[in-house]
Parts: structure tokens; C-alpha cells; sequence
């Protein structure tokens, strides 16, 4: 009785890969391709929102520096403003300020200032990022209430003074 050992077995298959093999293996890379895909889009999508966040802080910001500014009645009727600055990284920024009318009273970049004392102010801001993906934050201010000196009144005071004594 021979025994043969694996050593002196020969194959009867021939060198190379089998359908199964190359299959499991498209299945692996594929898989691999997928998660990869996702990780990257994942990425991007933080980024994305990182810079929407930082638009939206500034805007709220933006605004509320023109809102403390605007105040006084002389303030908000001269257009006092606040230049724009830090604007987020990867934004181009745009500013329209318009009166009741719609007539564009400030713009920004390059615009001067009109002065204006209408009852409504609209204010647009405009970001606008490399993809061409626009962002637009708009409010409306209304015009302060105008503060006169009040006049010294001298109406006589019907009540007696502390210092003041009955005679009996």
C-alpha cells in the first residue's frame, strides 16, 4: 500500500484565481470604495455646514451692530454703520440697505452711504461661496423714536414742603 503525500500531489488546477476569489475580492474593494466615498462626503458636508454656521453668526453679529448703532434717531437718520469685518473664509459678502421705497440707500462693497430717516430699513446681506451657493439673511429695522428735550415744566406743586410748619 502506497501513501502519497502532499508533497508529491500535483494540482490539477491550473495557476490563477478562481470566479469565486475574484468575486469576493470585487466585493471587498467595492465595499472599501463605499466607506471611503461616504467618509469624504461626510467631510465635505462638515465643512459646508462649519461655513453656513460662521454666516450665520456673522449676519446675526452684523446686524445687531447696526441695530445698537441705530439707536439714536440722529444714528439711524445720518446711516451710521459698521464696516463689515472677518467676514467667514471662503465668502464673498454682499450688502444692500434699502428704505421703505425699496430705493437702495447703502451697498456694499463700494457703496456710500445716503442719508435716509424713512420708518423701515431694510437690511439684505448676501454670502456667496466659491460653488456659487448663495446664502441670504434679511431683516427689517424700524426708525428710533426721536427724542426732544423735554421742557422744564413750572406748574406750581400742590404739595406743602417738608420744611414748612403749622401755626397753630
Amino acid at each position: 500500500m502506497k501513501v502519497k503525500t502532499m508533497a508529491k500531489v500535483k494540482s490539477t488546477r491550473s495557476q490563477g484565481l478562481s470566479l469565486v476569489e475574484v468575486l469576493v475580492a470585487l466585493v471587498f474593494v467595492s465595499l472599501a470604495v463605499a466607506m471611503f466615498t461616504y467618509f469624504v462626503d461626510a467631510l465635505r458636508m462638515n465643512q459646508n455646514s462649519k461655513q453656513e454656521t460662521a454666516a450665520t453668526l456673522f449676519a446675526k453679529d452684523y446686524v445687531e451692530s447696526l441695530r445698537s448703532k441705530w439707536l439714536s434717531f440722529e444714528d439711524y437718520q445720518n446711516l451710521a454703520l459698521a464696516m463689515p469685518k472677518n467676514i467667514p473664509e471662503g465668502y464673498d459678502l454682499e450688502i444692500k440697505i434699502k428704505n421703505e421705497t425699496g430705493q437702495i440707500i447703502y451697498a456694499y462693497p463700494g457703496g456710500t452711504a445716503t442719508q435716509d430717516a424713512s420708518l423701515l430699513r431694510s437690511l439684505n446681506l448676501t454670502f456667496t461661496n466659491a460653488q456659487e451657493k448663495t446664502l441670504s439673511f434679511e431683516t427689517v429695522v424700524t426708525r428710533p423714536t426721536p427724542t426732544y428735550p423735554l421742557e422744564d415744566s413750572s406748574e406750581p406743586d400742590d404739595q406743602p414742603d417738608d420744611h414748612e410748619s403749622d401755626n397753630g
